[in-house]
């Protein structure tokens, strides 16, 4: 595993209908390797319309198979190309890393603050 670079990252999103829009997540890829590392809020039942809730804690065992199937890249261009209406993705942006997981809990920390 490399654990210096360069890092792309987007913020997944959840946009309530007739709600707020919660960023649910965060993504950091890996070029080089085409590798892809995320985290995701667990706390589906404080902000996400009840009838969510179940899709929404699928979310993480449906990236493993879909990464899996497409590879990293794949995966994030298929994200990017068709989320729009609950879930939205924002643009990637390049950022250095020193240790993707440690840069991946810096990013979730600032973009989605503490999980309770």
């Amino acid at each position: 595993m490399r654990s210096e670079g360069i890092g792309e990252f987007a913020v997944l999103q959840y946009a309530r209908p007739g709600g707020p829009t919660t960023n649910i997540g965060v993504l950091l890829f890996d070029r080089v390797e085409n590798r892809l590392y995320y985290r995701l809020r667990d706390d589906w039942q404080h902000f996400a319309a009840e009838a969510d809730v179940e899709i929404l804690s699928l979310l993480a065992e449906d990236f493993e198979v879909k990464i899996e199937e497409m590879g990293a890249q794949g995966f994030l261009s298929y994200l990017e190309d068709t989320l729009s209406n609950v879930l939205r993705i924002s643009e990637r942006k390049a950022v250095p890393v020193a240790d993707f997981r440690r840069t991946l809990s810096r990013l979730f920390e600032k973009n989605i603050g503490p999980v309770t």
